[in-house]
């Protein structure tokens, strides 16, 4: 290894190309979550060279476009990308939805949300309560963009994924219902 001004590279002559998108990907986040938004884009638009096909890319550039505010367009254009490409890090998806919310990017953040629940649902691997938080978030994006009817059914959704979480969680005895203790 050695560092020029500010990133770290890697000497990479005898590694993949795929190998090389894995390594800038990794600079790139961890670049990103300590706010050092230069070095992530530097980082994460090497990545998207090695391996212009990897939605998650997509998803951190548009992340860090995000973080940075003034850049919608790109992080639209990354977005449009990395729901080309079909992404399954539903954390990443989550995130960005959040990202999206607090942009005041409410129709993209229910792109996300939808995603991840249609996600979820097929994979069948995540908790009941899971899915009930990104209802719920779902729910609030579309009451706040004044959809009311499609936020009763989130609600409703909620509230069925609710009582399915405490039906995992208690016993029925007679018409009453008594929490297990763990």
């Amino acid at each position: 290894f050695f560092f020029s001004s500010r990133r770290r590279h890697t000497r990479c002559s005898g590694v993949s190309w795929a190998r090389r998108c894995v390594q800038e990907t990794g600079l790139g986040i961890s670049s990103l979550r300590r706010k050092e938004y230069k070095d992530a884009e530097e980082a994460l638009n090497q990545a998207n060279i090695y391996n212009p096909y990897n939605s998650e890319v997509w998803g951190y550039l548009a992340l860090m476009c995000l973080h940075d505010g003034k850049r919608i367009i790109q992080a639209h254009q990354s977005l449009r990308e990395m729901f080309k490409l079909e992404i399954s890090n539903l954390e990443l998806l989550e995130e960005v939805g959040d990202e999206l919310v607090k942009s005041a990017n409410a129709e993209l953040a229910e792109q996300c949300y939808k995603k991840i629940v249609e996600k979820m649902m097929s994979e069948e691997v995540n908790t009941i309560v899971q899915v009930g938080e990104v209802y719920l978030k779902l729910a609030k994006i579309c009451h706040s963009s004044e959809k009311i009817t499609e936020a009763k059914e989130y609600y409703d959704c909620l509230l069925y994924t609710s009582d399915a979480a405490d039906d995992l969680l208690c016993v029925d005895l007679g018409g009453r219902r008594i929490i297990k203790k763990k």
